[in-house]
């Protein structure tokens, strides 16, 4: 389920359909005991890399709008709720919302790994090196030659 599940004992925020993970393959990995927060590793089948399949938040320690300031600030997703209606629509409008969540999805991981350098305005210096890396060309965006 998409959005910001809530299980017996915590939320549940699902990055991805557990069905595209190998069978077997998911771990646990607590984050911070104290806060709450687990991660759910699996490998993909598509690749045999690690990803992280779920979040999970202590239902005791957290509420929904403090899960979507995390997810938000360590650059994961939370779904919207409605995500698998979107599988009811037609081919070309299905296939442009993948595309959207996708390149959003490209901007974070691009973004986060510019992030990552040292610098007294991280921020700014960070999506100066996206875009100085990347052009939008026809619609879309393409690494600069």
């Amino acid at each position: 389920m998409p959005g910001i599940e809530l299980t017996k004992n915590v939320f549940r925020v699902r990055q991805f359909d557990p069905k595209k993970c190998r069978q077997g393959s998911f771990r646990t990995l607590v984050i911070s005991k104290n806060k709450g927060i687990s991660l759910v590793r699996c490998v993909l089948k598509s690749t045999g890399k690690w990803a992280t399949q779920t979040i999970l938040f202590a239902k005791d320690k957290w509420d929904k709008s403090s899960i979507r300031r995390w997810i938000k600030d360590h650059g994961y997703v939370v779904l919207p709720e409605n995500f698998e209606s979107l599988f009811s629509l037609g081919k070309l409008k299905r296939k442009q919302f993948l595309y959207d969540l996708h390149v959003a999805q490209f901007w974070r991981d691009e973004y986060l790994k510019a992030l990552e350098a040292d610098s007294p305005d991280p921020s700014a210096e960070a999506w100066s090196a996206v875009f100085e890396r990347y052009k939008r060309e026809h619609g879309r965006w393409k690494p600069r030659k």
